[in-house]
Parts: C-alpha cells; sequence; structure tokens
C-alpha cells in the first residue's frame, strides 16, 4: 500500500507542478500582454505626436517661406566677413582707394546678441575723416553699398580747420559671422 500512496504523492505533487507552472505561465503571458498593449498605445501616440509635429513643421516652413528667402538673400552678405580683422582691412583699403584719409582710426569687435541669435560679434569702427565734402560724403556712401549688413550709429559732421572742408566723426558697426556660425544656422 505504500507504494500507491507514495505514487499518489508523486502524482499529486507532479500535477501541483503542472498546474503551478501553467500558472506561472499565464501569469507571464498576462504581464507580456499588458506590456504589448502599453507599447502599441505608446506607439500609437508617438505616431500621433509624428503626424502632428510633421503638419506643424511644414505649416511653419509654409508661413517662414518670406523669412527664409529673405535670409537666403542676405546670407552671402553676411559672410562675407568672417573677421573682425577682415572688416579693418576692407575699410581701411576703401578709404585709400578713394583717397579718404584717416584723422584717427580705432577698430573693436563688440559682443552683440540680436533678437534671432544669428549674429552674435560686431566689429565696430570708429573713424575721424577730415575732406572735402564730396569726397567724404561719396567715399560713406560708397562703403554703405559695399558693405550692405552694416550700421551707421553715429555721424556727426562739423566744418574743419584750415583747407578742409569737413570733418566727421563715424561709427560704423559691422555685423562679423563665422564661417561656423553661418552653417550652423542654415
Amino acid at each position: 500500500m505504500k507504494e500507491k500512496q507514495l505514487a499518489c504523492i508523486v502524482l499529486g505533487m507532479a500535477i501541483f507542478a503542472c498546474f503551478f507552472g501553467i500558472m506561472k505561465m499565464q501569469t507571464k503571458l498576462q504581464d507580456a500582454r499588458k506590456r504589448a498593449d502599453s507599447a502599441k498605445t505608446t506607439s500609437e501616440n508617438t505616431n500621433r505626436q509624428r503626424v502632428v509635429s510633421s503638419a506643424n513643421f511644414a505649416d511653419l516652413q509654409r508661413k517662414s517661406e518670406a523669412e527664409i528667402a529673405y535670409y537666403e538673400l542676405w546670407k552671402p552678405e553676411f559672410g562675407q566677413f568672417p573677421t573682425g580683422e577682415r572688416v579693418t582691412d576692407f575699410v581701411l583699403k576703401h578709404m585709400k582707394e578713394k583717397k579718404v584719409d584717416p584723422f584717427s582710426q580705432g577698430m573693436n569687435p563688440v559682443a552683440y546678441k540680436d533678437k534671432h541669435g544669428i549674429i552674435s560679434k560686431l566689429q565696430r569702427v570708429n573713424l575721424t575723416c577730415v575732406g572735402d565734402y564730396d569726397t567724404v560724403f561719396n567715399w560713406l556712401g560708397d562703403l554703405e553699398v559695399k558693405i550692405a549688413t552694416s550700421r551707421v550709429t553715429s555721424c556727426e559732421v562739423t566744418k574743419a580747420q584750415g583747407e578742409a572742408d569737413i570733418r566727421m566723426v563715424l561709427t560704423i558697426d559691422v555685423p562679423v559671422m563665422n564661417e561656423d556660425e553661418s552653417e550652423a544656422t542654415s
């Protein structure tokens, strides 16, 4: 009888082990289904966000076409002077070509922050020119044409001493955009 009892106990334990294994597998299956449902929901939400973001981006591009075209038009002008030294050299060379002699000069870089974050530096050019009216004003006009991005921040014209007609004290700011900065904004 002991063998039958032992066989029943072993059979009961085997049935219990099978039942326990089935319960464990069913729990793992339910967990896997929950994770799959959660992943599916996350995927659907992410896909919806992608579609909305894509539509927003396309809308922003459409609304910004004029600004982008304007920026592309002016980009070569800003890239013309990647360093403050290039601005200094250009201004001095241009003065020499137009036969305008600087009475005094000072050129120094200035940190600058525009509202769009594109321009980070300016080259400030401080000049005092003495000469005849036509020569000095034609030089300034021509300089503004050649450096289209420049801004005259101050200009004081007074009568000069001696043979010269005028004395012009001038401050010009020229944006300096390094080549790596211009690439980052494109």
